[in-house]
């Protein structure tokens, strides 16, 4: 049959998520597909559907001022291709209310909308086409009112360029993420299990509850995220909460984005009643990088360090009170008023370790768990014989049972058994080629290290299965059979439970190995 490469995702592996997911991923932009979206002059470029608005051209701005109960909007049509991923960005200029509407009829929702927009700001939100005509409408959604807006724009997104930033971006429903570290290098598919983020408004601070801090929303944009300045102020009362309802025994995980400004020490807390800390860290900003100056009841502190100066910044800590709700504390200075310091993307999640950001504006938001899987007739799997080698890593070893790849049959068996044992799961942690919900096949202890690429290589033949991590020692094992029922598919990222991580590459070879092999190529 010969060798097949593939070097797109997309090419080979059946891929689902029912929500929004957020990564770091190198994106680029096409052409501008929206015509006068600027309103320099006047509204060419649209079709008005008047009902009971009336639309107004002045300084370059469009305004639509709505008196009869039928809302009225315009609207325009650009080309797209199904199936392709485009990024809207549209600025609120005045109060709305305002709904920017992407569908395949004019003002309809078909596809996605912004949601009711009533403050000014500049807004986004991306959208998989569906054909090669799409609509974009804005629709006044209140009588009685009139919204301004300018600087509309619709750009086709163009993953992985090669000239692309670094940008958290928020993929669509459906779409897989390749994630890259901060330094551009591919980490590879990002496979995780679905969480909430808990806190209603991640972005926007000036919708916590604020002491005499100073807070100015969209004061600074990097890396696809939107920055808010906090200015520290008097001591005591120098802090932003956010209430967060959390049942008292739970495990969480706090994380902000965090940039450096002229505060050299701020912390970052959770309060599970009132004066109490669950946890905090108070972090030093030497030459504006993280460091841990103290801390309490905090554990699994981490900086991931996204380029452009930017961190995030998480730890997990145990509820330990029964509050009405949780709270942030951030104190851009403990020491002096007027300092500053850069906050975006708070997020607090149910679990020990934290996972990709997820955006709230109002409410709690839920990431759906990734879905990915090879069927195998799509590259001539070898039923009675055959070899993988995996590069992945996963961001926490401390949740048992994680897998990267699992051979599954149709009917949600294991084609290969050991006296009752499920083989065909890789598991980080401790290495595994079983389904461990029995007793252990084959087992290497302590191999995975968190966020480290490992490299792994099994290889199963009729009494004859072996598997090697890293290039280390192979083990074996001489009492493996084949079930009645062939495989289907390999599952990506889970099994028992999900990786939480990156798969980079997966490599098949329809005959089993050497262990020689299986230890160059794992090496």
């Amino acid at each position: 049959m010969g060798t097949k490469n593939f070097s797109n995702a997309n090419d080979l592996i059946t891929f689902s998520r029912s929500s929004a997911g957020t990564a770091l991923r190198k994106i680029a932009y096409g052409s501008e597909l929206v015509t006068n979206g600027t309103f320099d002059t006047d509204i060419s470029g649209w079709t008005t559907q008047a009902g009971g608005s009336t639309f107004t051209v002045s300084s370059g701005q469009l305004t639509i001022s709505r008196s009869a109960v039928d809302p009225g909007y315009v609207y325009q049509t650009i080309s797209t291709t199904a199936g392709n991923v485009y990024y809207v960005t549209f600025g609120v200029i005045d109060n709305g209310p305002i709904d920017l509407r992407v569908g395949t009829s004019p003002a309809g929702l078909q596809i996605t909308s912004s949601g009711i927009k009533s403050s000014a700001g500049t807004y986004t939100l991306a959208f998989v086409a569906t054909g090669a005509s799409t609509y974009i409408s804005l629709v006044n959604t209140s009588y009685s009112t009139s919204f301004t807006i300018d600087n509309i724009s619709v750009k086709e997104v163009l993953f992985d360029d090669a000239s692309g930033d670094l940008t958290l971006f928020n993929h669509p429903a459906d779409i897989p993420r390749i994630e890259y570290d901060a330094d551009g290098n591919v980490l590879g598919l990002l496979v995780e299990e679905s969480r909430t983020n808990l806190v209603t408004y991640s972005e926007e601070r000036n919708q916590w509850t604020k002491g005499t801090i100073g807070v100015t929303d969209g004061a600074l944009s990097i890396n696809g995220l939107s920055f808010s300045l906090l200015e520290a102020g008097l001591l005591s009362t120098s802090q932003i909460t956010i209430g967060v309802s959390v049942s008292p025994g739970a495990t969480v995980t706090y994380s902000d984005y965090v940039k450096a400004g002229t505060s050299l020490l701020s912390r970052h807390g959770v309060f599970d009643s009132v004066n109490s800390w669950a946890g905090y860290v108070d972090v030093g900003w030497s030459s504006g990088v993280p460091s841990t100056s103290a801390s309490s009841g905090a554990s699994n502190i981490e900086y991931e360090d996204i380029g452009n100066g930017v961190y995030r910044i998480s730890f997990s800590v145990t509820i330990n009170a029964s509050p009405g709700g949780i709270t942030f504390h951030t104190h851009p200075d403990r020491n002096a008023t007027g300092l500053t310091l850069y906050v975006s993307g708070a997020q607090l999640e149910a679990g020990a370790f934290p996972t990709s950001y997820i955006p709230t504006d109002g409410a709690t938001a839920t990431r759906s768990a990734d879905v990915a899987s090879i069927p195998v007739a799509d590259f001539g799997y070898n039923q009675s014989v055959g070899s993988v080698v995996v590069e992945a890593s996963t961001v926490s070893t401390a949740q048992s049972n994680h897998t990267d790849l699992r051979i599954k049959s149709s009917n949600g068996g294991f084609p290969v058994t050991d006296s009752g044992s499920k083989v065909g799961n890789f598991a980080a942690g401790s290495y595994v080629v079983y389904a461990p919900q029995t007793s252990v096949l084959m087992k290497i202890d302590s191999v995975i290290t968190e966020k480290q690429a490992y490299k792994a290589a099994y290889a199963i033949k009729e009494n004859d299965a072996a598997v090697c991590v890293d290039g280390s020692s192979v083990v074996t094992d001489t009492a493996t059979t084949f079930a009645a029922f062939p495989a289907s598919v390999f599952e990506i990222g889970k099994g028992a439970n999900y990786l939480n991580g990156h798969i980079k590459s997966i490599k098949y070879f329809p005959r089993k190995l050497t262990n020689a092999q299986l230890q160059e190529l794992s090496t």
